[in-house]
């Protein structure tokens, strides 16, 4: 256990030493370290914690990106629930209409915008050929969905 928090400290510390690390970066890394040594997560979130009086735009980035445990449930319900529609950010069931789970399909499509909001409406409620999932996962599950969507889709990450 204390090989593992120091590991996640010094990965941390790494991490928010270089100049030229962004919140993307950081935070998958972040969640790399979490996964790999969940001991880590005490010391790990120590050192983020203090580095936001040191660097508060580092801290706005990452406070506005769904805690990684959200996207990582997130990803679960969705490979359940909605990779046979949307695997890989598709829309098979109407692919000529390119409304896709991609950057900029969710941005044109989405009523509201590329938003956790629009997303947890549309899962919800359904829409077209999409079915509501508003009776079928609860309400935290779809928000883990929709912190997921828009996760893969803000750093293109649909493979």
């Amino acid at each position: 256990a204390m090989k593992a928090t120091i590991v996640g400290t010094i990965v941390c510390l790494v991490l928010l030493t270089s100049a030229s690390t962004n919140a993307y970066t950081f935070t998958k890394a972040f969640t790399k370290a979490v996964l790999c040594c969940p001991a880590a997560i005490t010391a790990s979130l120590c050192v983020v914690l203090s580095s936001f009086a040191a660097a508060p735009s580092f801290a706005v980035a990452v406070a506005d990106s769904p805690p990684p445990s959200d996207i990582l449930a997130g990803s679960k319900i969705f490979t359940s629930n909605c990779a046979s529609c949307h695997a890989g950010g598709q829309n098979i069931i109407m692919p000529a209409r390119k409304k896709t789970l991609k950057k900029e399909a969710l941005s044109q499509y989405l009523s509201g915008g590329m938003t956790e909001g629009s997303v947890i409406h549309i899962v919800t409620n359904g829409k077209s050929a999409m079915p509501a999932f508003g009776g079928r996962l609860s309400d935290e599950d779809i928000a883990s969905v929709a912190s997921y969507v828009i996760d893969q889709a803000t750093f293109d990450k649909w493979e």
